[in-house]
């Protein structure tokens, strides 16, 4: 199942991995936030 997760943390980090608040995400913060993600929700 992990593609289900990792549909659904790429939806929520489009919108949340804005680090620097400058309207646009870049690849290295999303990827950083696809890693926090699973690391903290994943068992």
């Amino acid at each position: 199942m992990p593609g289900v997760y990792l549909s659904y943390f790429l939806r929520r980090g489009i919108a949340e991995a804005d680090n620097n608040h400058e309207g646009a995400v870049r690849a290295g913060g999303l990827t950083d936030y696809l890693h926090r993600q699973f690391a903290q929700n994943l068992p």
